[in-house]
């Protein structure tokens, strides 16, 4: 979030003055000027959380095991499970 509001507060506000006067509606503003300027801080911000949440593997694994059953089980546990059950049985 701070990354996004970050990449928010950077976007010139001239930008947003040219697009009230060519016209523009709030949702153009929008889609059209401050969604461009913040694909960067979105790819950013989305890689980070992805490879984040692959380190999630860790804590449910020590403390359950995914189980009981699969009641705690997530996807990267699956992972880990799908990659050494093909490791070993190929």
């Amino acid at each position: 979030m701070v990354l996004i509001l970050a990449g928010l507060k950077s976007i010139p506000k001239e930008l947003e003055e040219a697009g009230e006067v060519d016209g523009a509606s709030r949702w153009h503003t929008f889609w059209l000027i401050k969604l461009p300027l913040l694909k960067t801080p979105i790819m950013v911000t989305s890689i980070i959380l992805m490879l984040s949440n692959f380190n999630n593997v860790d804590v449910p694994m020590v403390l359950t095991g995914g189980g009981p059953g699969d009641a705690t089980n997530v996807i990267t546990m699956e992972l880990y499970d799908q990659g050494l059950c093909t490791i070993t049985s190929g």
